[in-house]
Protein backbone atom coordinates (compact mmCIF):
# COMPACT_ATOMS: atom_id res chain seq x y z
CA UNK A 1 0.00 0.00 0.00
CA UNK A 2 0.95 3.73 -0.98
CA UNK A 3 2.74 5.53 1.70
CA UNK A 4 1.55 9.20 1.54
CA UNK A 5 2.86 10.43 4.70
CA UNK A 6 6.61 11.15 5.38
CA UNK A 7 9.43 9.42 6.08
CA UNK A 8 10.96 11.38 8.56
CA UNK A 9 7.73 12.77 11.04
CA UNK A 10 10.05 15.44 12.84
CA UNK A 11 9.01 17.67 11.30
CA UNK A 12 5.73 16.79 9.32
CA UNK A 13 4.86 15.40 13.24
CA UNK A 14 0.51 15.60 12.32
CA UNK A 15 0.21 13.22 9.73
CA UNK A 16 -1.96 10.82 11.48
CA UNK A 17 -5.16 13.57 11.38
CA UNK A 18 -4.07 14.68 8.23
CA UNK A 19 -6.57 13.99 5.24
CA UNK A 20 -4.24 12.30 3.27
CA UNK A 21 -4.58 9.73 5.09
CA UNK A 22 -8.15 9.13 4.16
CA UNK A 23 -7.08 8.80 0.37
CA UNK A 24 -7.31 5.37 -0.80
CA UNK A 25 -9.94 4.33 2.10
CA UNK A 26 -12.90 7.56 0.60
CA UNK A 27 -12.97 7.61 -2.97
CA UNK A 28 -15.12 11.07 -2.62
CA UNK A 29 -13.28 13.65 -0.23
CA UNK A 30 -13.81 16.28 -2.42
CA UNK A 31 -14.37 19.32 -0.45
CA UNK A 32 -17.62 22.12 -0.62
CA UNK A 33 -16.13 25.36 -1.11
CA UNK A 34 -18.02 27.84 0.89
CA UNK A 35 -18.46 31.70 -1.02
CA UNK A 36 -21.13 34.26 -1.24
CA UNK A 37 -20.16 36.51 -3.84
CA UNK A 38 -22.43 34.88 -6.89
CA UNK A 39 -25.12 37.05 -5.60
CA UNK A 40 -22.60 40.06 -4.97
CA UNK A 41 -21.60 40.22 -8.23
CA UNK A 42 -25.14 39.72 -10.04
CA UNK A 43 -26.36 42.96 -8.04
CA UNK A 44 -23.13 45.08 -9.30
CA UNK A 45 -24.66 43.95 -13.00
CA UNK A 46 -27.85 45.25 -12.02
CA UNK A 47 -26.90 48.06 -10.30
CA UNK A 48 -23.30 49.67 -11.62
CA UNK A 49 -21.71 51.45 -8.71
CA UNK A 50 -20.88 55.07 -9.14
CA UNK A 51 -17.30 56.55 -10.22
CA UNK A 52 -17.19 58.12 -7.24
CA UNK A 53 -17.91 54.81 -5.15
CA UNK A 54 -15.39 52.79 -7.48
CA UNK A 55 -12.65 55.31 -6.45
CA UNK A 56 -12.84 54.96 -2.88
CA UNK A 57 -12.55 51.03 -3.23
CA UNK A 58 -9.76 51.81 -5.51
CA UNK A 59 -7.97 54.00 -2.90
CA UNK A 60 -8.68 51.38 -0.09
CA UNK A 61 -7.10 48.67 -2.43
CA UNK A 62 -10.31 46.46 -3.77
CA UNK A 63 -10.88 47.43 -6.84
CA UNK A 64 -8.78 44.65 -8.35
CA UNK A 65 -10.77 42.08 -6.79
CA UNK A 66 -14.10 43.49 -8.63
CA UNK A 67 -11.66 44.03 -11.86
CA UNK A 68 -11.14 40.04 -11.87
CA UNK A 69 -14.20 39.59 -11.51
CA UNK A 70 -16.77 36.07 -10.64
CA UNK A 71 -14.98 32.62 -11.27
CA UNK A 72 -15.81 29.30 -10.99
CA UNK A 73 -14.03 27.32 -8.11
CA UNK A 74 -12.74 24.46 -9.03
CA UNK A 75 -13.72 22.28 -5.80
CA UNK A 76 -11.33 19.14 -7.47
CA UNK A 77 -8.54 21.11 -7.66
CA UNK A 78 -8.95 23.04 -4.55
CA UNK A 79 -9.68 19.28 -2.72
CA UNK A 80 -6.10 18.10 -4.00
CA UNK A 81 -4.20 21.38 -3.27
CA UNK A 82 -5.61 20.98 0.30
CA UNK A 83 -4.10 17.29 0.48
CA UNK A 84 -0.76 18.50 -0.27
CA UNK A 85 -0.94 21.48 2.37
CA UNK A 86 1.19 20.71 5.52
CA UNK A 87 -0.30 22.88 8.73
CA UNK A 88 3.50 22.79 10.50
CA UNK A 89 5.47 24.16 7.83
CA UNK A 90 2.27 26.41 5.94
CA UNK A 91 3.53 25.05 2.11
CA UNK A 92 1.99 22.70 -0.45
CA UNK A 93 4.45 19.23 -0.52
CA UNK A 94 4.91 18.72 -4.26
CA UNK A 95 7.07 15.69 -5.69
CA UNK A 96 9.56 18.61 -6.35
CA UNK A 97 9.38 20.32 -3.69
CA UNK A 98 7.53 22.77 -1.55
CA UNK A 99 5.54 25.81 -2.76
CA UNK A 100 3.58 28.38 -0.59
CA UNK A 101 1.07 31.54 -1.96
CA UNK A 102 2.76 34.50 -0.41
CA UNK A 103 1.85 38.39 0.26
CA UNK A 104 3.72 39.11 -3.14
CA UNK A 105 1.17 36.51 -4.99
CA UNK A 106 -1.92 38.49 -3.67
CA UNK A 107 -0.09 41.56 -4.63
CA UNK A 108 0.10 40.51 -8.38
CA UNK A 109 -3.02 38.55 -8.51
CA UNK A 110 -6.03 41.33 -6.25
CA UNK A 111 -3.49 43.96 -5.71
CA UNK A 112 -4.71 43.79 -2.05
CA UNK A 113 -2.60 45.85 -0.05
CA UNK A 114 0.42 44.15 1.80
CA UNK A 115 1.30 47.27 4.12
CA UNK A 116 -0.61 49.57 6.29
CA UNK A 117 -2.15 48.85 9.29
CA UNK A 118 -3.10 45.61 10.35
CA UNK A 119 -6.40 43.99 10.34
CA UNK A 120 -6.68 43.27 14.55
CA UNK A 121 -9.63 43.16 16.81
CA UNK A 122 -11.52 41.51 19.61
CA UNK A 123 -15.09 40.77 19.29
CA UNK A 124 -17.52 43.15 20.75
CA UNK A 125 -20.63 41.91 22.77
CA UNK A 126 -23.11 44.97 21.76
CA UNK A 127 -27.10 44.39 21.60
CA UNK A 128 -28.33 44.21 18.60
CA UNK A 129 -30.00 48.04 19.39
CA UNK A 130 -26.29 48.94 19.05
CA UNK A 131 -25.41 47.17 16.09
CA UNK A 132 -28.20 49.10 14.20
CA UNK A 133 -26.77 51.93 15.36
CA UNK A 134 -23.50 51.41 14.55
CA UNK A 135 -24.36 49.96 10.84
CA UNK A 136 -26.68 53.48 10.53
CA UNK A 137 -23.49 55.20 11.18
CA UNK A 138 -21.06 53.95 9.09
CA UNK A 139 -23.37 51.95 6.36
CA UNK A 140 -25.77 54.79 6.36
CA UNK A 141 -29.10 52.36 7.16
CA UNK A 142 -30.38 50.34 10.14
CA UNK A 143 -31.10 46.80 9.17
CA UNK A 144 -33.81 45.09 10.58
CA UNK A 145 -32.97 42.78 13.77
CA UNK A 146 -33.33 39.36 11.94
CA UNK A 147 -30.32 40.41 9.65
CA UNK A 148 -27.45 39.99 12.68
CA UNK A 149 -26.23 37.00 14.11
CA UNK A 150 -24.49 38.49 17.10
CA UNK A 151 -21.29 40.57 16.11
CA UNK A 152 -22.50 39.36 11.93
CA UNK A 153 -24.57 40.83 9.77
CA UNK A 154 -25.83 38.64 6.65
CA UNK A 155 -24.87 39.45 3.45
CA UNK A 156 -28.60 39.58 2.08
CA UNK A 157 -29.02 42.66 3.94
CA UNK A 158 -26.40 44.24 2.11
CA UNK A 159 -27.18 43.03 -1.00
CA UNK A 160 -30.62 44.53 -0.66
CA UNK A 161 -29.59 47.61 0.19
CA UNK A 162 -26.88 47.88 -2.75
CA UNK A 163 -29.59 46.42 -5.02
CA UNK A 164 -32.04 49.53 -3.90
CA UNK A 165 -29.75 52.21 -3.13
CA UNK A 166 -26.81 54.11 -5.12
CA UNK A 167 -25.21 57.52 -4.95
CA UNK A 168 -24.47 60.08 -7.82
CA UNK A 169 -22.92 62.93 -9.00
CA UNK A 170 -25.22 64.68 -6.15
CA UNK A 171 -24.65 62.32 -3.16
CA UNK A 172 -22.28 64.05 0.01
CA UNK A 173 -19.58 62.36 0.43
CA UNK A 174 -20.60 60.53 3.47
CA UNK A 175 -23.01 58.68 1.53
CA UNK A 176 -20.10 57.61 -0.90
CA UNK A 177 -18.21 56.41 1.66
CA UNK A 178 -21.11 54.69 3.19
CA UNK A 179 -21.75 52.43 0.01
CA UNK A 180 -18.14 51.67 -0.53
CA UNK A 181 -17.84 50.03 2.82
CA UNK A 182 -21.17 48.25 2.24
CA UNK A 183 -19.40 46.91 -0.63
CA UNK A 184 -16.34 46.13 1.00
CA UNK A 185 -18.33 44.40 3.32
CA UNK A 186 -19.63 42.13 0.77
CA UNK A 187 -16.53 41.68 -0.79
CA UNK A 188 -15.08 40.45 2.68
CA UNK A 189 -18.02 37.94 3.97
CA UNK A 190 -18.05 36.45 -0.02
CA UNK A 191 -14.93 36.41 -1.35
CA UNK A 192 -12.02 37.33 0.63
CA UNK A 193 -12.96 35.66 4.32
CA UNK A 194 -16.04 33.12 3.88
CA UNK A 195 -17.47 32.00 7.01
CA UNK A 196 -19.07 28.15 7.65
CA UNK A 197 -22.05 29.94 6.72
CA UNK A 198 -21.16 31.83 3.78
CA UNK A 199 -24.10 34.21 4.30
CA UNK A 200 -22.97 36.74 6.91
CA UNK A 201 -19.83 39.03 7.26
CA UNK A 202 -18.20 39.76 10.78
CA UNK A 203 -18.68 43.69 11.58
CA UNK A 204 -15.55 43.77 13.53
CA UNK A 205 -13.42 44.75 10.22
CA UNK A 206 -16.02 47.32 9.99
CA UNK A 207 -14.02 49.16 12.53
CA UNK A 208 -11.23 48.99 9.75
CA UNK A 209 -13.04 50.88 7.57
CA UNK A 210 -14.46 54.17 9.80
CA UNK A 211 -11.66 56.01 9.25
CA UNK A 212 -10.61 55.48 4.87
CA UNK A 213 -7.19 56.49 4.67
CA UNK A 214 -6.30 57.27 0.61
CA UNK A 215 -2.34 57.87 1.80
CA UNK A 216 -2.09 54.37 3.92
CA UNK A 217 -4.60 51.69 3.31
CA UNK A 218 -4.96 49.09 5.96
CA UNK A 219 -2.84 45.93 5.19
CA UNK A 220 -6.09 43.91 3.96
CA UNK A 221 -3.58 41.38 2.38
CA UNK A 222 -1.87 39.85 4.99
CA UNK A 223 -5.31 39.61 6.96
CA UNK A 224 -6.70 37.79 3.88
CA UNK A 225 -3.51 35.32 3.79
CA UNK A 226 -3.52 34.74 7.42
CA UNK A 227 -7.72 33.53 7.00
CA UNK A 228 -6.56 31.54 3.94
CA UNK A 229 -3.86 29.39 6.10
CA UNK A 230 -5.83 29.10 8.79
CA UNK A 231 -8.94 27.47 6.34
CA UNK A 232 -6.09 25.12 4.62
CA UNK A 233 -5.00 24.12 8.01
CA UNK A 234 -8.60 23.30 9.27
CA UNK A 235 -9.52 21.79 5.99
CA UNK A 236 -6.60 19.30 5.61
CA UNK A 237 -7.36 17.70 9.13
CA UNK A 238 -9.49 14.22 8.48
CA UNK A 239 -13.24 14.48 8.42
CA UNK A 240 -13.69 18.07 7.33
CA UNK A 241 -15.64 18.31 4.41
CA UNK A 242 -15.77 22.18 3.69
CA UNK A 243 -13.50 25.01 3.24
CA UNK A 244 -13.53 28.68 3.17
CA UNK A 245 -11.36 31.85 2.53
CA UNK A 246 -10.04 33.21 -0.92
CA UNK A 247 -10.68 30.23 -2.93
CA UNK A 248 -10.74 32.01 -6.14
CA UNK A 249 -7.19 33.67 -4.59
CA UNK A 250 -5.67 30.11 -4.48
CA UNK A 251 -7.39 29.12 -7.44
CA UNK A 252 -5.84 32.04 -9.82
CA UNK A 253 -2.38 31.45 -7.70
CA UNK A 254 -2.47 27.44 -8.77
CA UNK A 255 -3.55 27.96 -12.65
CA UNK A 256 -0.67 31.07 -12.74
CA UNK A 257 1.91 29.07 -11.41
CA UNK A 258 1.69 25.76 -11.97
CA UNK A 259 2.81 25.50 -15.78
CA UNK A 260 1.63 21.75 -15.94
CA UNK A 261 -1.74 22.63 -14.56
CA UNK A 262 -3.16 25.29 -15.67
CA UNK A 263 -6.15 25.54 -18.56
CA UNK A 264 -4.53 27.43 -21.87
CA UNK A 265 -4.30 30.74 -21.43
CA UNK A 266 -6.31 33.30 -23.86
CA UNK A 267 -4.95 35.92 -25.80
CA UNK A 268 -8.45 37.06 -27.37
CA UNK A 269 -9.23 40.12 -25.48
CA UNK A 270 -13.48 38.95 -26.90
CA UNK A 271 -12.61 35.82 -24.45
CA UNK A 272 -12.09 37.70 -20.79
CA UNK A 273 -15.05 38.06 -18.38
CA UNK A 274 -16.78 41.39 -18.84
CA UNK A 275 -16.19 43.88 -16.81
CA UNK A 276 -19.28 44.53 -15.01
CA UNK A 277 -18.44 47.66 -12.53
CA UNK A 278 -16.64 50.56 -14.46
CA UNK A 279 -19.33 50.19 -17.32
CA UNK A 280 -17.54 53.63 -19.04
CA UNK A 281 -13.96 52.12 -18.19
CA UNK A 282 -13.27 55.18 -16.36
CA UNK A 283 -11.00 54.02 -13.86
CA UNK A 284 -7.78 51.69 -15.04
CA UNK A 285 -7.62 48.14 -14.15
CA UNK A 286 -4.84 47.86 -11.58
CA UNK A 287 -1.85 46.80 -13.50
CA UNK A 288 -1.51 43.27 -11.37
CA UNK A 289 -4.66 42.43 -11.26
CA UNK A 290 -5.67 42.39 -15.41
CA UNK A 291 -8.91 39.62 -15.28
CA UNK A 292 -7.72 36.36 -17.21
CA UNK A 293 -8.96 33.93 -19.18
CA UNK A 294 -8.60 30.28 -20.41
CA UNK A 295 -9.40 28.76 -23.02
CA UNK A 296 -10.15 25.35 -21.58
CA UNK A 297 -11.53 26.07 -18.69
CA UNK A 298 -15.18 24.40 -18.47
CA UNK A 299 -13.62 21.56 -19.99
CA UNK A 300 -11.79 21.11 -17.32
CA UNK A 301 -13.78 22.26 -14.45
CA UNK A 302 -16.39 19.49 -15.52
CA UNK A 303 -14.03 16.76 -16.83
CA UNK A 304 -10.91 16.79 -14.29
CA UNK A 305 -11.48 15.35 -11.18
CA UNK A 306 -9.66 15.08 -7.76
CA UNK A 307 -7.57 12.23 -8.48
CA UNK A 308 -6.65 12.79 -11.58
CA UNK A 309 -4.98 16.06 -9.82
CA UNK A 310 -3.51 14.57 -7.27
CA UNK A 311 -2.03 12.20 -10.30
CA UNK A 312 -0.74 15.19 -11.67
CA UNK A 313 0.95 16.31 -8.82
CA UNK A 314 2.27 12.89 -8.05
CA UNK A 315 3.76 12.99 -11.88
CA UNK A 316 5.73 16.83 -11.78
CA UNK A 317 8.62 15.67 -11.39
CA UNK A 318 8.74 13.00 -14.59
CA UNK A 319 6.58 15.59 -16.55
CA UNK A 320 9.54 18.75 -15.93
CA UNK A 321 12.21 16.18 -16.43
CA UNK A 322 10.58 14.86 -19.85
CA UNK A 323 9.43 18.39 -21.12
CA UNK A 324 12.80 20.28 -19.50
CA UNK A 325 10.86 22.48 -17.69
CA UNK A 326 10.29 23.89 -14.46
CA UNK A 327 7.72 23.82 -11.98
CA UNK A 328 6.37 26.89 -11.05
CA UNK A 329 6.07 30.47 -13.03
CA UNK A 330 7.89 32.79 -11.01
CA UNK A 331 6.06 36.57 -10.11
CA UNK A 332 8.22 38.68 -12.59
CA UNK A 333 7.07 36.38 -15.21
CA UNK A 334 3.37 36.12 -14.01
CA UNK A 335 3.18 39.61 -14.15
CA UNK A 336 4.27 39.76 -17.92
CA UNK A 337 1.80 37.84 -18.18
CA UNK A 338 -0.69 39.82 -16.86
CA UNK A 339 0.68 42.69 -18.86
CA UNK A 340 0.20 40.88 -22.31
CA UNK A 341 -3.45 40.27 -21.30
CA UNK A 342 -3.91 43.80 -20.57
CA UNK A 343 -2.43 44.50 -24.05
CA UNK A 344 -4.01 42.05 -25.56
CA UNK A 345 -0.41 41.08 -27.30
CA UNK A 346 -0.55 37.72 -28.53
CA UNK A 347 2.95 37.20 -28.29
CA UNK A 348 4.44 34.76 -25.75
CA UNK A 349 7.24 34.83 -23.75
CA UNK A 350 8.45 33.34 -20.25
CA UNK A 351 10.42 33.32 -17.74
CA UNK A 352 10.56 30.16 -15.58
CA UNK A 353 11.68 29.99 -11.56
CA UNK A 354 13.93 27.12 -9.82
CA UNK A 355 10.94 25.73 -8.45
CA UNK A 356 10.24 28.10 -6.05
CA UNK A 357 7.04 30.65 -5.76
CA UNK A 358 9.08 33.65 -4.02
Amino acid sequence: MANFGPIDTSVLYGQANHRSEDVLGDPDTTLTVRRGDISFFRVLQLVPRHIRVLQVLQNMGFLGILQCGHIEIDTHLITALVERWRPETHTFHFSVGEATITLQDISIIWALPIEGNLITGVDIKWTTQQWQNYCHQWLGFRPNEDAFKRSRIKLSALLDWLLNNTCDDESPFDAVLQEARVCVMCIIGGILCPDATGNTVSLLYLRHMEIIDEERPSNWGTAVLAYLYRELCMASQRGKTNIGGAMQLLQIWAWSRIITLAPIPSNNAADLMPTVIDVENILPIPICCTPLSWDNVHWVLSIISSQLYASSFNSLISVIIRSNLRAFTSAPALQQRNHRHEANDSSSTSANANGSTC
